[in-house]
């Protein structure tokens, strides 16, 4: 493994994470939901109960499993992953990517106490190892982040 990879590996996702979180709540329809990720360009929405608790994710699989008809028709509840897989700032990027391997998962959403305050992903992780751009970063959700409400 070439010593980059590695070093950055050592690196903490709190240093790399998305804080650009796009969320929903759990009652929004599931096709508003997708046309939000499509619009925004992303595959991950992280989904709050009512009084603003991560109680899932939804991605683009979970949506692309079902007709665009029977998406108006069915809300985020019913389609998120409700076990959801979390990661603190203070992470190893090694130790997210081995909890995102080892529970088959594409994001990882960050917290801190109750509060979502960052996201990574996939892309996040081999945008890292590439080294060919930036990881995008700003202001995050707790100042402003887009949440998709009924």
């Amino acid at each position: 493994m070439p010593s980059k990879i590695i070093d950055n590996a050592a690196r903490q996702v709190g240093e790399i994470m998305n804080k650009d979180v796009h969320a929903c709540v759990a009652d929004v329809d599931a096709e508003a939901a997708w046309h939000h990720m499509r619009k925004a360009g992303i595959r991950h929405l992280v989904v709050f109960g009512a009084d603003d608790a991560l109680v899932g994710v939804i991605s683009d699989r979970d949506l692309m499993a079902h007709e665009t008809l029977t998406l108006a028709r069915r809300s985020v509840r019913e389609l998120m992953t409700t076990k959801v897989v979390v990661g603190s700032a203070d992470t190893s990027i090694r130790d997210a990517a081995k909890l995102m391997r080892d529970h088959v998962i594409s994001c990882l959403p960050i917290v801190s106490g109750a509060q979502v305050i960052g996201i990574i992903t996939t892309h996040d992780l081999l945008t890292m190892i590439v080294g060919d751009g930036p990881i995008p970063e700003s202001e995050g959700i707790a100042q402003g982040g887009r949440i998709l409400r009924r």
